[in-house]
């Protein structure tokens, strides 16, 4: 119960002057009216200048306004009656100033000690009322009123107002220990953590929730700070904030810090603090709330990670990623795709229209309505055009993202460049065209067989060759043109070639013709494999060789010739090499009978009786169509042979 009195007591006191000033006016009118004095008269007027001031501006009748008015009143009465009632009304004055202002005990006491002198000096002066001291005799109605009444009435008022104040300070007591139970009740079963510490730190009070918290019993952390309790590493950021409370900042704040429980376990408490002033407004305590929320910087810190994987997936991942909403406004982009669309930075390309960025401004519109139908779209191949104005290939692959009504959000998806894809697929497309004609108009025959020779692909020129148009080629199988004598030449060579012995394999066989005759052809064969390695078909090369198989039979037979007759007969080339010499000439030269021929220089072989040389030889016969004269041969042996020579221009 120490400190001031409450306002309440104040007020009060303020009430019974209005009640006082009240009563004073209608007694001092009526002692006017009896004795028609100046005095009475002007004490009347004062009084009642004083109830009408209480009464019509209340709220500003205040404490200093009370006392300055008391203490006007105080030089009246002395003026009025002498100095002893105005003594009287000063220590009543007194009274007042000490209930306002002083301590509440010491008040109480400078009251009670008041109103027993005021009481003695009021009986001491009814006894000696007569004494000169005493402002003389009490003849006059005046005096009696001044030197009896007026004390008495000072008497009565004192009483009242301690009375009242013995009222107000029960009053006060009893609610003053209403609020401490409930306060006590609050604190003490709060679920938060609450503690109250002073100015230097020492914790003066705590409640079962913040001991809980921090592991410590309430007698042991009364001994302590909260320095004790507060992180190193949080230390100065909580001193920080204290300090600019101190130093007229909010006296109310949040915050975050880690404690140190009793075991040495860290963990995060959420912090509401109050700086607590006294009456006079100075810096008294602190008064702190805290929570537990280490659970919840637990799932900040999990999201915090998440959202930094996150970003860190969407800033690296090669693919272009992105999110525009349904208007077109592109929300997000990563730097895969600001290099993309070659722009200088993110900011600028969030400046885009994305209707722009289509080729085919249509292509926009049909994505959004096929999202909204389907939900997702995966693999959409679409033109965009770059931030220097050239178009690219993408691979479009995206979703819907709706918000909490249902309605569509944004739009996020990833792009692939396949610009590459579609440059190498227009190249192939023209290297197939380029292929087809070559395949068409290729002046020799080509065939693509399958594994079981079954004829899938065949050209205009080897329908010309066989002599049947390409669709009935491709419905028949090799061995349905092939000559039944050569139906197996090849079949060793194909299963070495399909076995990846050989590369490829080339040999002479015989086709039919429609008309049913024989064609000698050329067969080249090499294997095409698929895309895991393995043998798909065979590709032929067929050239008609029939006229070359003719000739060389024909050949066939003049060397047999020649090989029989007893005259020499050689080939010599235009640079005067023998070439071949037949049977006989080689038995004449002493020549192997088989094998290639040793270097000869016809020039050292034969001479003219002529005198012309070989290359007059040569010269006639570009005019002429033969040379004909008489020669010696000269073998290697020495020996010699004259005869006739016939030679004759192969051109």
């Amino acid at each position: 119960m120490n400190g001031r009195f409450p306002k309440t007591v104040a007020r009060s006191l303020l009430r019974l002057r209005a009640v006082g000033y009240a009563i004073a006016v209608p007694v001092l009118a009526v002692v006017w009216w009896l004795h028609r004095s100046a005095d009475v008269g002007i004490l009347a007027v004062a009084a009642a200048l004083a109830l009408a001031w209480n009464t019509v501006q209340p709220k500003r009748a205040g404490t200093t306004w009370a006392l300055a008015i008391d203490l006007a009143g105080t030089g009246l009465i002395w003026w009025m009656f002498g100095p002893v009632p105005a003594v009287y009304f000063l220590l009543a004055y007194v009274v007042v100033i000490a209930a306002i202002l002083l301590d509440r005990d010491r008040a109480l006491c400078m009251i009670t000690a008041t109103l027993a002198l005021i009481f003695g000096m009021a009986l001491v002066h009814l006894v000696a009322h007569a004494l000169p001291l005493f402002h003389g005799t009490t003849d006059d109605w005046i005096d009696w009123i001044g030197e009896f009444g007026l004390p008495l009435a000072i008497v009565l008022y004192t009483a009242v107002i301690m009375l009242n104040i013995s009222k107000v300070v029960d009053e006060s007591r009893r609610d003053l220990a209403g609020s401490e139970k409930r306060f006590r009740l609050s604190f003490e079963g709060a679920a938060m953590g609450m503690t109250m510490f002073e100015l230097e730190g020492k914790i003066t009070q705590v409640n079962p929730a913040f001991c809980e918290q921090v592991g410590y019993d309430e007698r042991t952390l009364l001994t302590m700070t909260w320095r004790d309790i507060v992180d190193e590493a949080d230390l100065e950021a909580a001193e920080c904030r204290l300090r600019r409370a101190l130093e007229g900042g909010t006296t109310h704040w949040q915050a975050e810090d880690r404690f140190v429980r009793s075991d040495g376990s860290v963990f995060w408490a959420g912090i509401v603090a109050t700086l607590i002033r006294d009456e006079e407004g100075n810096p008294h305590s602190y008064f702190a709330q805290t929570l537990d929320i280490s659970e919840q910087k637990a799932a900040e810190e999990a999201l915090a990670a998440s959202e930094e994987r996150y970003r860190s997936l969407f800033e690296g991942i090669p693919a272009a990623l992105y999110r525009t909403d349904p208007e077109g406004r592109i929300l997000d982009a990563n730097p895969a795709l600001v290099e993309l669309l070659g722009y200088p930075d993110r900011d600028t390309m969030l400046d885009l229209d994305v209707h722009d960025a289509y080729v085919q401004k249509a292509g926009r519109k049909e994505a959004i309505e096929r999202l909204e139908a389907e939900g997702k779209l995966i693999g959409v191949e679409e033109q965009l055009r770059r931030y220097d104005g050239s178009t690219i290939w993408v691979r479009d692959s995206s979703r819907v993202v709706l918000d909490e009504h249902g309605e569509t959000a944004y739009f996020e998806g990833a792009l692939t460049d396949t610009t590459a894809r579609h440059q190498a697929e227009e190249a192939l497309r023209e290297s197939e065209a380029r292929l087809r004609a070559l395949f068409e108009h290729a002046p020799i025959g080509i065939a693509a067989v399958d594994l079981d020779e079954q004829i899938v692909a065949a050209n205009t020129e080897l329908a010309r060759m066989l002599g049947r148009p390409v669709e009935e080629l491709e419905a028949m199988s090799i061995a349905d043109i092939t000559h039944p004598e050569d139906q197996e030449i090849d079949l060793a060579l194909r299963e070495q070639l399909l076995a990846g012995e050989i590369p490829s394999y080339r040999f002479a066989k015989r086709f039919l013709h429609a008309n049913g005759h024989t064609i000698w052809v050329e067969f080249s064969v090499t294997v095409v494999h698929d895309d895991q390695g393995a043998p798909e078909l065979m590709i032929g090369l067929i050239q008609d060789i029939t006229e070359r198989r003719k000739a060389e039979a024909d050949r066939d037979q003049m060397i047999k010739i020649l090989e029989a007759t007893p005259d020499l007969v050689g080939i010599i080339d235009v640079k005067g090499h023998m070439t071949y010499v037949n049977r006989a000439g080689r038995e004449w030269y002493g020549l192997a009978s088989q094998g290639s021929l040793p270097p000869l220089d016809i020039a050292e072989m034969i001479e003219t009786d002529s005198g012309e040389t070989v290359k007059d030889i040569f010269r006639t016969l570009r005019t002429s169509v033969w040379w004909t004269g008489d020669i010696t041969l000269h073998a290697p042996s020495g020996a010699t042979i004259p005869g006739s020579a016939v030679v004759l221009p192969h051109r």
